[in-house]
């Protein structure tokens, strides 16, 4: 019974962690090496650490979703199941806060570019990330 909402949920849970999957290797692969500065450097890492946690979160969920439609038998609390819809809003939240973040820093870069070198460093990168 529910056959298409079952397929609907699987799809999207496979797709979720593709994706998260597929973040992760590109990090892996590529990393942050290309990026001059050593600030840009660290707010990238910040967004794909959390691309990769909001694709786990919500492939987690649909995970739950899909073994709860299938064993009509298991119940989940629903603690974990809020803490998990949680992570992945605050994911996405913090995914465009960073996107935010990293056009102020070139913002400042393209405005003052003698200031932005002088405290271009690891410190000035984690407090626009943070």
């Amino acid at each position: 019974e529910h056959v298409p909402y079952n397929i609907l949920i699987f799809v999207k849970f496979a797709l979720c962690f593709m994706g998260a999957t597929t973040v992760a290797i590109q990090w892996w692969r590529r990393g942050v090496s290309w990026l001059v500065h050593v600030n840009s450097r660290i707010l990238f890492s910040y967004y794909y650490s959390v691309l990769i946690l909001q694709g786990a979160a919500y492939g987690l969920l649909y995970g739950f979703e899909f073994w709860r439609l299938r064993f009509a038998c298991s119940a989940f609390d629903f603690r974990i199941v809020l803490i998990i819809r949680t992570v992945g809003l605050a994911s996405i939240f913090a995914s465009h806060y960073v996107m935010v973040s990293i056009t102020i820093e070139r913002l400042f870069s393209s405005i003052r570019p003698q200031q932005f070198e002088q405290c271009s460093s690891r410190i000035f990168g984690i407090l626009i990330g943070s």
